[in-house]
């Protein structure tokens, strides 16, 4: 296990650096120009070519990129092109305030698809099976922002107005401020998570170790726990590794909705529409390194799961 973790770890190292310039090279191709952002629209070009002479603009691509790993292998991220302050504690704050997000948007999804997908498939074909695909159905179709919204509107104006108090509607703080983003954020993979739950472990419940088992008198809940879900766990978990590494990259339309503070308004707001270089480039190459690791402990849990695979 070892010797495999260490191999996938040394194979995150192209995987990087592929990362890094594509994103050096994507950013640099955007048409406009950062010193025109930052000494404004009456800039003469002498003031532009000093700034792009001090942030080192006017040298060569390959020059510039050489000089980012240089830094990058000393963890030095860069400073901001418009505010000159340092992108590693900025871009480090993004995204922990995302992960919060994404770890109770998580819990909504798989408490959720859980118990949806495991009724769906112990009543196939009933009426609860029928709501829960509807349901699932509905989740996957509903736009994000609309659904924030409609959470805002029910949950914060509605509700304040009935009874006096409601949830909190835009900002970080308490957790009744995650409650209205984490719900809006989870249904869509609650929705996935479901749907891959009832299919698995209705392909499972029908295996004939499953009728062996029930021959020889095992409880319900031990055949649906112990033994026909255990069995589906190993796509489900796939399923969930990789949503989880999508909302790490940013949930942009959730983090705008509800004014959270996440790397991805931060990749939006502050890097791109500016074209500070540094920002985006520091708050990618953590996500793309947060996406590897979740792969990794995926990959990880697969022999906890099932003991029949070795990472030989």
């Amino acid at each position: 296990m070892l010797s495999y973790i260490a191999r996938r770890l040394l194979l995150t190292i192209p995987t990087l650096l592929g990362v890094t310039f594509l994103v050096f090279a994507v950013v640099r191709l955007q048409p406009g120009d950062p010193a025109l952002e930052i000494a404004g629209q009456g800039a003469t070009e002498e003031v532009l070519r000093a700034i792009r002479q001090e942030l080192g603009l006017d040298r060569p691509f390959l020059t510039q990129y050489v000089d980012f790993m240089e830094k990058l292998l000393r963890f030095d991220l860069g400073k901001s092109l418009k505010t000159k302050e340092p992108v590693a504690p900025k871009v480090w704050g993004r995204f922990l305030n995302t992960l919060e997000l994404a770890l109770a948007a998580m819990a909504v999804a798989v408490t959720i698809g859980f118990i949806a997908g495991i009724i769906s498939a112990v009543r196939p074909y009933s009426i609860w099976d029928n709501i829960s695909m509807v349901g699932a159905l509905f989740g996957v179709s509903m736009p994000v922002f609309w659904q924030g919204l409609m959470l805002m509107l029910i949950f914060s104006l509605w509700l304040q107005q009935a009874i006096g108090w409601g949830f909190p509607a835009t900002g970080r703080g308490t957790l009744l401020n995650l409650v209205l983003p984490a719900i809006t954020l989870g249904t869509s993979s609650a929705a996935i998570i479901a749907r891959m739950v009832r299919s698995t472990m209705l392909e499972i419940l029908r295996q004939e170790y499953i009728l062996t088992a029930q021959a020889k008198g095992a409880s319900p809940m031990s055949v649906i726990f112990k033994h026909a879900l255990r069995n589906a766990l190993i796509p489900v978990v796939t399923v969930v590794g990789l949503a989880f590494g999508g909302l790490l990259s940013g949930a942009v339309l959730t983090e705008n909705v509800f004014a959270w503070p996440g790397i991805g308004r931060l990749i939006v707001e502050e890097g791109i529409l500016t074209r500070d270089y540094p920002i985006v480039q520091g708050a990618i190459l953590l996500v793309a390194l947060g996406f590897v690791i979740v792969n990794l402990l995926v990959d990880v849990l697969y022999a906890y799961i099932d003991p029949r695979i070795r990472y030989d």
